[in-house]
């Protein structure tokens, strides 16, 4: 099970290439090789975590396939910026790469302590929510609070 796991944070991994990718922030030589060698290091503990069921390779690279085509296709009209999804996009990417960490932790700890596994999802589900709306109401909507109570209390700029 443990291999599942490892899975899901390698192709969050690549995911975060192909942001950094798209962002500028990596040379297409880099992308490429940091995707090859973290799919050689999920081959590998493939190969160890014998048996393995051969789903899991076509799921991997569907995975993989269906983030090289969002990329290419960032531009197209299927990926034309909406204002709601730009919305989430700009809340989300913070916490994108740890969330899934958060309440995968959360979860194994649950579990270790004989938590039913729905109840150790539903907990470790709703204190990401919580965690992740808390810091989004501070750094998105604080500045704009602030700014309409100044204009309430006649001390802001009309």
């Amino acid at each position: 099970m443990i291999y599942l796991t490892v899975q899901f944070l390698d192709l969050m991994f690549i995911g975060v290439v192909f942001n950094y990718l798209a962002r500028r922030l990596l040379s297409p030589q880099t992308a490429v090789t940091a995707i090859a060698v973290l799919s050689v290091a999920m081959a590998a503990i493939w190969q160890r975590a014998l048996p393995i069921k051969a789903d899991y390779g076509w799921s991997y690279a569907a995975a993989l396939l269906a983030f090289a085509t969002a990329f290419v296709f960032q531009n197209s009209a299927v990926f034309r910026p909406k204002r709601v999804t730009e919305f989430f996009a700009d809340i989300s990417y913070s916490l994108y790469v740890v969330h899934g960490v958060i309440g995968y932790v959360a979860m194994r700890v649950l579990l270790e302590l004989d938590w039913p596994p729905g109840l150790a999802l539903a907990v470790a589900f709703c204190g990401v929510v919580g965690w992740r709306r808390y810091f989004t109401s501070l750094s998105n909507y604080r500045p704009t609070g602030e700014a309409s109570a100044g204009q309430v209390s006649g001390k802001g700029s009309a």
